[in-house]
This record gives C-alpha cells, sequence and structure tokens, in this order.
C-alpha cells in the first residue's frame, strides 16, 4: 500500500517536471499567452492575412507568383511566392511584413520542393534580410515546425533559400505554398517592462517615467513630476522638472529656489536674472524682495544697501545724510560719516562744512581763522577770506595815506574776514566807503 504512495507521488512529480521543461519561458519585456498564428494578424483589425511584400529577383527587384502584395495562406496548391534563381549569385529570398514587431516561437512552412533543405528563417526588424542578426534557425524536412531557441524579436520573417541548392537555370526556384508564425508571448505594452517568465499582462510594469492610466497602457509622466515604479511623483521643493517620462528631477541652480511639484526655479530675493536661469545678486544700493525675475529695485535717494539685499528696510541713509523715512543731507556746518539714521555732528567751533559733508576732516576753518588741526583767529591788521587752512594775509601798510588814519587800519581787529572797511574822512561827518587796495598796504 505504500509502495503504491510513492509510486503514485513520483509519478506525479514526474509529470509536473515533464510539464515545466515544455513550458515556454517568455524573455524579458513579455509576457505568456496561448498560442497565436500571427500571420493572420495583420490588417487594421489584426485578423487578416499578412502579406508577402519582397522577395529576389535578378534585379534585386521583386516578384510573386500571384502579383505584389499576395497573402501567405493562398492554399495548399496556390505558391505563394515564387522568386527565380537569382543569377547575381545571392540566395532566394522573401519578406513577410507582420507590420510590427512581434515575438515568435515556432514558424511553419510549406513548399513546392526539397530546395529548402538547409535554408533559413531570419526574423528581425530590419527591411532587409541581410542587415539584421544572423540569428537564424535552419531548415530541415519539408512541412516541420521550427522552433525558434531563443525566441525571435522583429516584424519581419525572411525565408532564404541555401545556395547551395540553387539550379544554374532560373526555371526552378523557392516556391512557397504557406507559412504560419506562432506567437506565446506577448510583447509588453509600450512604455512597460516585465521579467523573463512573466504569465500575466499585470506583471508588465510601467517603466521609470511612465504610469499606469487604469487601461493597460503606460503614460509619461507630465512635467513638473517624475517617473519611479510605475507612479508619478512631484518635485521635491528646491528641484525641478520641464520635460515629461522623466526619471529624475534636476536640482535649481545656485541661489534659486521652487516650490514643490515645479517645472522652473526662480530667483531668490536679493538675487535676478530670468526664471529657470542663472541668477545674479542685486547690487550695492538696491533689494529684491520677492522671488523671481523682477529687477533689483533702486534705493530712495540719499541711501544705500548693501550687495543682496532683501527689503527696502536694507536701505539707510548714507554718510552725508540723515532722517528715517526719508534721507537729507546734514547742513553746512555738519557732517556725518557712517550709515543709518543717526544725526549729522557739529562742527568744531570756529570751522564750517559744506552741506552734505561725510567727515570730520570737511570741517575747515572759517574766513578770519586759519590752522590745520585747530582753528585760531587771524593776528591783528591781517584778514583771510576763504574756507580751510590757509593763511592770513595782508598786514596793513603804516604808510597808508594820510586820509587813512592809523585808527583805521587798527579796525582790522583780530579775526578780521573783510578788505572793505567803512570810515569816516577825517575832519568829516559822513560816512565813505573805502576800499584798502593792495598797493594802500591791505
Amino acid at each position: 500500500m505504500h509502495c503504491m504512495h510513492v509510486i503514485v507521488i513520483v509519478s506525479v512529480l514526474l509529470s509536473q517536471v515533464r510539464y515545466s521543461l515544455t513550458q515556454t519561458i517568455c524573455p524579458t519585456d513579455t509576457y505568456k499567452i496561448p498560442e497565436l498564428d500571427v500571420i493572420h494578424m495583420c490588417g487594421a483589425s489584426q485578423n487578416v492575412a499578412c502579406r508577402v511584400t519582397m522577395s529576389s529577383y535578378w534585379a534585386g527587384e521583386y516578384s510573386e507568383y500571384n502579383g505584389p502584395h499576395v497573402a501567405v495562406d493562398q492554399g495548399a496548391t496556390t505558391y505563394v511566392a515564387f522568386t527565380k534563381g537569382g543569377s547575381n549569385g545571392g540566395p532566394n529570398w522573401l519578406r513577410v511584413d507582420l507590420l510590427q514587431e512581434r515575438t515568435i516561437s515556432k514558424v511553419k512552412l510549406r513548399y513546392g520542393d526539397n530546395n529548402m533543405i538547409n535554408g533559413q528563417i531570419i526574423i528581425g526588424n530590419a527591411a532587409v534580410w541581410s542587415d539584421n542578426v544572423r540569428s537564424h534557425t535552419y531548415i530541415g524536412t519539408y512541412g516541420l515546425t521550427y522552433t525558434m531557441s531563443p525566441m525571435r524579436q522583429g516584424r519581419y520573417i525572411f525565408v532564404i533559400m541555401p545556395i547551395k541548392t540553387q539550379p544554374a537555370s532560373s526555371e526552378r526556384s523557392l516556391q512557397m505554398e504557406e507559412i504560419n508564425a506562432y506567437m506565446e508571448c506577448q510583447n509588453c505594452p509600450l512604455y512597460s517592462t516585465s521579467l523573463a517568465g512573466s504569465t500575466n499582462i499585470s506583471q508588465c510594469k510601467c517603466s521609470h517615467g511612465f504610469q499606469n492610466n487604469l487601461i493597460d497602457l503606460c503614460v509619461a509622466c507630465p512635467a513638473s513630476k517624475y517617473g519611479f515604479d510605475g507612479t508619478c511623483l512631484s518635485c521635491a521643493a528646491g528641484t525641478y522638472n520641464n520635460k515629461t517620462g522623466q526619471t529624475y528631477c534636476q536640482n535649481c541652480t545656485a541661489n534659486s529656489y521652487s516650490t514643490p511639484g515645479s517645472i522652473l526655479c526662480q530667483c531668490n530675493m536679493g538675487f535676478t536674472g530670468a526664471d529657470g536661469s542663472l541668477c545674479t545678486l542685486c547690487a550695492a544700493g538696491t533689494y529684491k524682495n520677492i522671488v523671481g525675475s523682477t529687477m533689483c529695485q533702486s534705493c530712495r535717494d540719499g541711501s544705500s544697501s548693501d550687495p543682496g539685499s532683501i527689503s527696502n528696510t536694507s536701505c539707510v541713509c548714507q554718510p552725508g545724510f540723515t532722517g528715517n523715512s526719508s534721507c537729507i543731507a546734514c547742513v553746512a556746518g555738519t557732517y556725518k560719516a557712517m550709515l543709518g539714521s543717526a544725526l549729522c555732528d557739529a562742527c568744531q567751533v570756529d570751522t564750517s562744512s559744506l552741506t552734505g559733508s561725510i567727515t570730520v576732516s570737511a570741517c575747515q576753518c572759517n574766513p578770519g581763522y586759519t590752522g590745520t588741526d585747530q582753528c585760531t583767529p587771524c593776528a591783528p591788521y591781517t584778514y583771510k577770506t576763504t574756507r580751510g587752512s590757509a593763511s592770513c594775509q595782508h598786514r596793513c601798510n603804516i604808510s597808508a595815506p594820510s586820509l587813512m588814519a592809523a585808527t583805521l587800519c587798527q579796525a582790522l581787529s583780530a579775526g578780521s574776514d573783510i578788505h572793505t572797511h567803512s570810515a569816516a574822512p577825517l575832519g568829516t561827518t559822513q560816512l565813505v566807503r573805502y576800499t584798502f587796495a593792495d598797493s594802500w598796504g591791505c
């Protein structure tokens, strides 16, 4: 009794092994389907016989026995194609167009004589048989089904007559009665892939950069997203994508940024440039307080800012100007050396400055005063009419005309900044204006 159980188990296991050995293992990017004769899957509805669209001839032209573009299933007694022996020494051949790439597991031929033994079956996507990879299957006895091992993928099936069996005359040649091509593995939908041995379309996964649209089709991920494992994901903040079907998002360039799901990056505040391009720093005296391609704005009059400023509050009064909401020039006799809203500093006594002065060195001795580090009044009987450190000039001349009394010259007291005086001529009560010319000693 136990032996019977063992025999049954072994028998089942052997059956499973034999079954597994006979199973077709579909290559990558395909999945297993019930066997189909794809030679009858042409036409707009994929339900008519495919056609022979080219064959060999003396001058490389084609000539089908039943006319051009003949279907491959004309009947067992009617030739599909009749190609005469080539006088140029090349092999006779014919080409069947499947209209799209198929994964072919078997090809069955029925031909008119035995000249095809050791011929070849070549499947590929090149329209000329010699341009396809020489991965072929040799033809043997008449009427057999030939297994493609490994499976062949291609749009065209070429049947090639061996050169050595071609007759010297052109009376005998390749006479094909029927062609069948079988498919057990269906290509995955466009833009999808599968592992070898897949048995269902559900095992076809959309390629990176694509996602399933719920009807077994893969569509490209739109711009602003990238595809991974059959799903489209939004680009993260700081990255972008401006193309479809991409597998990753690109990082923003320096000094730019993006929000999640962006198709381009924009310049940060304090930087300017076209969206998606390089960003340059706002110059000193300007600012930019928004993200994007707008130009940097100039600071208000009398104010300035550091390079790359991001707010109008970064614009502070320049040296020589003071204020808060607006900047006004420091008045004469004051100065301001620093940026900001601080008040202007007064010049030291006996000195003055021009409007908008920016350093203490702009405070110079007033007229009637002279000096460098410290200003002192001009000595008696001298004068100085300009600001600055120049010396006082023109001591009064004791030989001045008698009209000019000594007391008049003495009127040029210390600190005088004039060279004209009003005085009454001696012996009169009328005020007369006198100008001390250089020749008079003043």
